[in-house]
């Protein structure tokens, strides 16, 4: 006897207890509906279960609409299940549930209406369920529900909150804030919707693609903590500035998986979740700021000053760099330019930024270069640069000098490189002396009386001729191949618009579609058609041998592919794809002998 394994068992078992159980399935209906607790935030979300008990799928599901609510997610579920025992022996049920996450709209005593549902021609209704919305930040928060025999704490567990370094900071200082979703789930994945960030510049130092968990204690529990994004903020303005919300409208949880009768599946739920605003107060700079002092020059910073070569000749380049390297917020810096110099040539500068996260913090090089063009001999002096910036860790200003820098400028025919000295040439070594005692002697007669230097003379050129001979024979032969498979190539082309264009793809079966027809062309043309307009390519298929019908098809489809392509006409899809044929059908009836009259 053979025994059946893996699906196919669970099938056939399954198969064979429901045609057992058929005449004892009981015709009892159950409809209920619960929610996972009944006091929530206004920022939170409850989810209602309706579970529905029955012999058959419900005809008609009744869910009363009501503005307390608005709903998030709707997850429809079905099960099967077999009982044994009892005068009625084995009972098979169905189990139809719909999970709905709901978001109050207002808080108060709110009431989810009853849900009902027909079955076997019966309206089966459930109970309203009365739940209590206490506005976002209230002493009496919600708790969760007891005795709720669903309840498993899972959402208890949930939160979302975002984390700064600090609380109170300068104009223009660097904070951090780092957004951090708390879970006791196995699996996470959201979407996320980042706050606008008002009064701060942003610029991000880590968000995700996957999300990996850490583990945390929070109140002496592990949890797993998933980061959602971090930033860096710099404040642009003084005050009391807020970090809005951020919003997590759709986080899918997964939190084991239940055991059920021939199997099991993922326990998966869904909700949704919104960080708390976070208040920064942002001081202004101190009084007494020094001469030069750019408002946006605030941070740990350094400033550092270079030229190379050190030594030139006239009118050869020399180049200038300043460069300002800290934790800042580096690409708003002002970096303090040079001023001219008698006798020296110089160029617009040009500024570079480079920015890498370290330490969980935005550290950054802005570098302004600048080209500068001695015209005499001498020495250029570049004076030392002071540059003031408020610390905002010692909370006073600062101000950085770099040193002088001298570059030596030599004549222009001395060179960098100043005179050699005797003896120090490293070509000297490889220069071997002029032999004055050698023998010249003449073996036989010149090379070009020798027999063979003619066929050495004619070879490139006949090589020449017949690699030409051989790529035009071959070009020949590929050219006819081309128009030869032209329509069959067309037409497998638009076979491929076609099915693009029945799966919803519109823009990509158009364009395939003028492949197809352009194509064509260029393969009969034996040259590229794709950049001719619409005349030169008339005129070029006449050239060819196609008649005017054939032409005047042609013609007809791209315009009717631009038409559709680009919204300006009314033609439909399968129009477009009939015209397409009928342009390469008629191009197949023209006899393509080139027309000497219109060539000329």
């Amino acid at each position: 006897m053979a025994i059946a394994t893996g699906e196919g068992t669970r099938s056939a078992v399954l198969l064979a207890l429901l045609a057992a159980a058929a005449p004892a399935s009981a015709a009892e209906v159950s409809l209920t509906a619960e929610v996972d607790r009944t006091e929530i935030g206004l920022d939170e979300t409850v989810l209602l279960r309706v579970r529905l008990e029955a012999p058959e799928r419900p005809s008609r599901w009744d869910f009363p609409g009501t503005p307390d609510f608005e709903v998030l997610v709707e997850a429809p579920s079905q099960e099967r299940s077999v009982s044994l025992g009892g005068g009625a022996g084995m009972i098979v049920r169905q189990t139809f549930v719909i999970a709905r996450q709901l978001r109050p709209t207002r808080a108060g005593s709110l009431t989810i209406p009853p849900v009902a549902a027909v079955v076997m021609g019966r309206r089966y209704s459930t109970q309203p369920i009365a739940v209590r919305v206490v506005a976002a930040g209230a002493p009496d928060g919600p708790t969760a529900p007891a005795g709720n025999p669903g309840y498993r704490g899972w959402e208890k567990d949930l939160s979302f909150q975002v984390e700064v370094d600090r609380k109170e900071a300068y104009l223009g200082q660097q904070l951090t804030a780092a957004f951090w979703l708390f879970t006791r789930a196995e699996e996470m994945v959201c979407d996320a919707v980042p706050p606008r960030f008002d009064g701060f510049w942003k610029e991000d130092l880590e968000t995700p693609q996957t999300f990996q968990p850490q583990d945390r204690l929070v109140d002496g529990i592990p949890t797993r903590a998933y980061l959602i994004q971090r930033v860096a903020l710099f404040p642009t303005r003084t005050g009391d500035l807020t970090i809005d919300p951020m919003e997590l409208p759709h986080i899918r949880l997964r939190l084991g998986t239940r055991g059920l009768l021939l199997g099991g599946f993922d326990d998966v739920v869904t909700a949704s979740r919104r960080s708390a605003p976070v208040t920064i107060h942002v001081k202004p700079l101190p009084p007494g700021a020094p001469a030069g002092f750019d408002p946006a020059s605030v941070g740990t910073l350094a400033l550092a000053a270079s030229a190379t070569p050190m030594r030139v000749a006239a009118g050869e380049p020399i180049t200038f760099r300043v460069s300002i390297t800290g934790d800042g917020n580096v690409r708003a810096l002002k970096i303090p330019s040079l001023p001219p110099f008698p006798g020296v040539r110089s160029f617009q500068p040009t500024t570079s930024d480079r920015a890498e996260r370290r330490d969980r913090r935005l550290i950054g090089t802005r570098t302004l270069e600048t080209v500068l063009v001695p015209e005499r001999e001498g020495e250029v002096v570049i004076e030392p640069l002071d540059w003031p910036y408020f610390d905002p860790r010692s909370g006073k200003y600062q101000v950085i000098h770099t040193p002088e820098i001298k570059v030596a400028v030599v004549p222009a025919a001395a060179r960098a490189a100043g005179p050699t000295a005797p003896g120090s040439n490293p070509l000297e070594a490889r220069i071997r002396p002029i032999r004055s005692d050698a023998r010249l002697s003449r073996r036989g007669p010149p090379a070009w009386q020798a027999p063979w230097f003619l066929a050495l003379l004619l070879a490139p050129p006949l090589a020449f001729l017949s690699v030409a001979a051989l790529r035009r024979l071959r070009g020949r032969a590929d050219g006819e191949r081309a128009r030869r498979g032209a329509a069959r190539t067309a037409r497998r082309r638009i076979a491929a618009a076609r099915r693009g264009l029945a799966r919803g793809e519109g823009a990509a079966g158009l364009a395939e579609l003028e492949r197809a027809l352009v194509g064509y062309a260029s393969d009969r043309l034996e040259r590229p058609a794709a950049g001719l307009t619409r005349e030169e390519l008339s005129a070029e298929l006449a050239r060819a041998g196609a008649h005017p019908p054939a032409r005047r098809a042609l013609l007809r489809a791209l315009e009717l592919v631009d038409a559709s392509r680009y919204g300006a006409g009314d033609a439909q899809g399968e129009e477009v794809l009939a015209a397409a044929e009928r342009a390469i059908e008629t191009l197949e009836e023209a006899d393509w002998q080139p027309d000497l009259e219109v060539a000329s």
